[in-house]
Parts: C-alpha cells; structure tokens; sequence
C-alpha cells in the first residue's frame, strides 16, 4: 500500500473510530485549540500513543497526519519543518492541521 493510500485509510478509520477534526478534545475541561499552545492528550491518549524514552509524545497522527500540537505550541514549525524535509506539506482541514504527503 503506498504512503498516500495507508494515509487516507487512516483518516477513514479515525473518522469510523470518532476522531474527526471536528471533534474537541477536552482534557480536564479544557477544549484542545489547534490555533493555541496546548497539545491534545486526548487524541493522543485514544489513539494509544505513549511517551518516548525522553518523555515526548508524536507531533502527529501517524495515520491521518493530524497534528497534535496547536499552531502557537513552541515546537510546532519544528514538527511542521521536520516533516517537510520528508516531502509532507502543512493543511488545515476543518479547524485541525494536518501535515500531508505530497
């Protein structure tokens, strides 16, 4: 399967499982903002991704390319950067942002 078609089933078995980009994350109450600082636990959480060895969670989906981190996060153009060196271009679909595979 190539990298586009394992993407686009990604995003059709997130969007099967619930994680849509329209949905909100709430962590303690609080709405996850992909326009703010915060990173979305959540999502991370349901999508069963845990902490590196240093005690960093993924930027991204891996599936979906869905970010994780709002856009003022302090790492965000890092993530964003990083995955443009691997040929991926930043998207927002709905109110989320995506970094997808040219």
């Amino acid at each position: 399967m190539s990298d586009d078609s394992e993407r686009l089933a990604g995003i059709k078995d997130a969007k099967k499982e619930g994680f849509t980009h329209t949905n909100k994350a709430k962590v303690n109450g609080k709405e996850f903002d992909p326009e703010g600082s915060g990173y979305d636990y959540k999502t991370a959480k349901e999508l069963g991704y845990t902490k590196d060895k240093k005690g960093h969670l993924p930027s991204r989906d891996y599936k979906s390319g869905m970010l994780l981190k709002g856009k003022e996060h302090p790492t965000f153009e890092k993530g964003v950067e990083a995955d443009k060196k691997l040929g991926y271009r930043l998207e927002k679909k709905g109110n989320r942002y995506y970094t997808i595979k040219d």
